[in-house]
């Protein structure tokens, strides 16, 4: 994606060009967050990339184009996807 600035009125996505009568329109972005994930490869896989969720997916060779199961992890804690390891909510680095 190209970020840029209008010198004038706002960028159109239709016309793909900025003019003066174009609304502002804010892009949503996720939230970093799936609810399914299909089986690339195997392994244990975020269910949310940009904070920390107690739910996470599991891929073994059997499941591999198919939907990922979901672990979840135990005593109230939550994945980190960035260590992918179970930690206490108050450690969550988001």
């Amino acid at each position: 994606m190209i970020h840029s600035i209008c010198d004038e009125g706002n960028f159109d996505v239709e016309q793909q060009k900025c003019w003066v009568g174009a609304p502002c329109n804010e892009e949503c972005y996720g939230t970093g967050c799936v609810e399914t994930l299909i089986c690339k490869q195997t392994g244990f896989f975020p269910k949310c990339t940009t904070s920390c969720n107690p739910h996470y997916f599991t891929c073994n060779a059997s499941q591999i184009g198919k939907e990922a199961g979901i672990l979840t992890c135990q005593n109230g804690n939550v994945l980190d996807p960035q260590t992918m390891t179970c930690i206490n909510p108050d450690d969550c680095p988001f």
